[in-house]
């Protein structure tokens, strides 16, 4: 009867540690395994609604962002997908906002999760597609991950690295 009680509690210990709503710690870890967002389309899977918001520029950074994306890209604001694949042909600067490889492969998915997170994707999800975006380089990902990363840029003090006579004006 003991053995059987040892090996029932085992058992019982190991389903509910592999359990999604256990695994992880909580309910985070337990939408993150049955809610996917779509990488490719981050509009369209889960979190959709956040991911959106996220990667809204403010009111008071518009003028200043549709002045860089035309700039950069010819790309414009309200048509997310304008610009995305644009390569400058001297440098290593890519997409709608033409951040360089140099400069932001490592960082800018980081700052992207950082976003998502502030704005309530749960922890997990944001480290799944910060991991998903460093695979690939930053003309391929969606404008709403490329958004995202310009936001969580100018917001944190970086519109600098667009500096230049012709945008500073728009700046806030």
């Amino acid at each position: 009867m003991r053995k059987l009680l040892f090996l029932t509690t085992i058992v019982t210990s190991t389903v509910i540690s592999a359990t999604p709503a256990f695994a992880g710690g909580g309910p985070e870890h337990h939408t993150m395994s049955t809610q996917q967002v779509n990488m490719s389309k981050p509009h369209k899977g889960a979190f959709s609604g956040v991911i959106t918001e996220a990667a809204e520029v403010p009111k008071k950074w518009r003028p200043f962002a549709a002045c860089v994306v035309d700039r950069e890209s010819g790309g414009t604001l309200d048509k997310i997908q304008s610009g995305v694949g644009a390569r400058n042909p001297r440098s290593s600067a890519s997409g709608r906002w033409q951040f360089l490889n140099s400069s932001w492969n490592k960082p800018l998915p980081y700052m992207v999760a950082a976003r998502l997170k502030d704005t309530g994707v749960p922890k997990l999800v944001a480290k799944e597609v910060r991991i998903y975006l460093q695979s690939k380089p930053i003309y391929k990902w969606h404008g709403y991950w490329q958004d995202i990363g310009f936001v969580a840029v100018v917001t944190e003090g970086g519109w600098h690295h667009w500096s230049g006579a012709y945008c500073n004006g728009k700046r806030p």
